[in-house]
């Protein structure tokens, strides 16, 4: 379990505690009720990777396969969770703990609203957060990176609940986004100009993307170029500047900065390199 240190300490601010990774094989050793449990007050988040887990709220049980997690108080005495028979593949887990007066209101009013238990795709952006934090070690925050993450976990479970329409509308939306992107690779495309062409603002825009696909317009687009790019390094003899307007890049010097950007060399070496090895 990781630990996170936030500085300065604000009591009544949201902030994460603690973040684990955890996997459970066995149906014997995982039960947990919030009428057994004492000890430090803390609300949390558990989103199943693998397997399957069961959460029991109020005489109603969910199965909780992968992208499902629930969301509770550890003293709330409605709820239990544990591996449900028979035995299958381990139940494996992310695990966040958030405190603050603040994380409970916000937390009684999500659960009074929506009820315990969300889906939230795996792609979403807070999730490979989650995941980063785990790999990196990363439990050093200001108290208002704390509370900016807190709130955009929870802020993303709120909208996972959006009705169906709406989301349909979204999916849509982004095939509309990714179809133009790949239409339009030779001419100069920004997030503005892509939200535009679609009749939406940048930032609604903006906001639908870093949900469905974990990023930004503008990140998309250069990787997106960038891949193209790597491409045509490897298997054509296109001069840099060829290709950079090839890309729809302003300038040579725009794609160089933005290639080594995203591979870390210049467009020149990555041929370079990548032809002593075919």
């Amino acid at each position: 379990m990781m630990l996170f240190t936030v500085s300065p300490w604000l009591e009544s601010m949201p902030r994460p505690r603690a973040l684990c990774l955890q996997q459970i094989s066995r149906q014997e050793d995982y039960y947990f009720a919030g009428a057994r449990r004492s000890g430090i007050d803390y609300t949390f988040f558990q989103y199943t990777l693998e397997g399957t887990g069961c959460f029991r709220a109020n005489g109603k049980t969910w199965e909780l396969p992968p992208g499902y997690g629930f969301l509770c108080h550890v003293h709330d005495p409605a709820y239990e969770y544990f591996i449900p028979p028979p035995p299958g593949p381990p139940w494996t887990f992310l695990f966040i703990q958030m405190q603050g007066e603040s994380v409970r209101r916000m937390v009684d009013e999500l659960v009074r609203t929506f009820g315990y238990v969300y889906r939230l795709p795996m792609e979403y952006g807070i999730i490979a957060r989650l995941r980063r934090l785990m790999d990196l070690r990363q439990n050093l925050l200001t108290a208002g990176e704390a509370a900016a993450f807190v709130c955009e976990l929870l802020g993303e479970l709120a909208l996972g609940k959006t009705p169906a329409s709406n989301a349909s509308r979204e999916h849509e939306l982004i095939q509309q986004a990714l179809k133009r992107i790949e239409e339009q690779i030779t001419r100069p495309l920004d997030a503005t100009i892509l939200a535009n062409q679609l009749g939406v603002s940048r930032e609604y825009l903006s906001r639908i993307f870093r949900r469905h696909l974990g990023k930004s317009p503008y990140r998309y687009i250069c990787e997106h170029r960038i891949h193209n790019a790597t491409i045509l390094l490897q298997t054509t003899t296109m001069s840099i500047r060829d290709i950079a307007a090839c890309l729809g890049f302003s300038s040579p010097e725009t794609f160089t900065t933005v290639f080594r950007r995203f591979t870390g060399m210049p467009p020149s070496q990555f041929r370079k390199t990548s032809c002593t090895h075919i």
